[in-house]
């Protein structure tokens, strides 16, 4: 037989909640050790391999078979995180948090590294981080259109200097 009385549970619902709390703060260690150590136990790297291997076929058979709502859904999460989206973006392509890139801004005066345009003046999408192609180091933040520049000449200085010798000779007067 029990002696479980739900009305004495009831009334000293209190009571237990802080004699819970109490033994739980002086067992951590114990509870967390314990709890690791059933974890290591029960480990089965094969178990675990083929299970991360099942959901992503999963996810990627959905994708496939709602191409149409997966894209509408990405596109609604995008419109609503485009900030998120961006810092997340720079971050993976350029190692650079968000803080980081107001810093370079800062650090250059709020305006393009060339042209000295206003960057907070351009649409989100006309700020660029510029970095090195062949280290990866991140040199400072451009506009679209310097950044095009850098791009296009790819990051030589001496296309660049050609380009401006080019320009200055085609502008003077015959």
């Amino acid at each position: 037989m029990s002696n479980y009385d739900p009305a004495w549970y009831a009334k000293n619902k209190e009571a237990r909640q802080a004699y819970v709390k109490q033994w739980y703060q002086e067992n951590k260690e114990r509870t967390r050790d314990r709890r690791l150590e059933r974890a290591r136990r029960n480990y089965d790297p094969e178990k675990e391999r083929i299970k991360r291997a099942k959901k992503k076929d999963y996810f990627a058979a959905y994708r496939e078979a709602n191409k149409e709502r997966a894209r509408e859904k990405a596109k609604a999460w995008y419109a609503a995180n485009k900030d998120r989206a961006l810092a997340a973006d720079r971050l993976r392509k350029f190692g650079v948090t968000k803080e980081q890139v107001e810093a370079l801004v800062e650090r250059q005066g709020g305006a393009c590294a060339i042209c000295k345009a206003r960057l907070s003046e351009l649409p989100r999408k006309h700020v660029h981080v510029d970095h090195c192609h062949a280290t990866g180091q991140v040199r400072g933040v451009l506009c679209h259109y310097c950044n095009v520049v850098l791009g296009c000449v790819k990051d030589s200085p001496e296309r660049l200097r050609s380009a401006a010798a080019y320009l200055e000779e085609s502008t003077r007067a015959p």
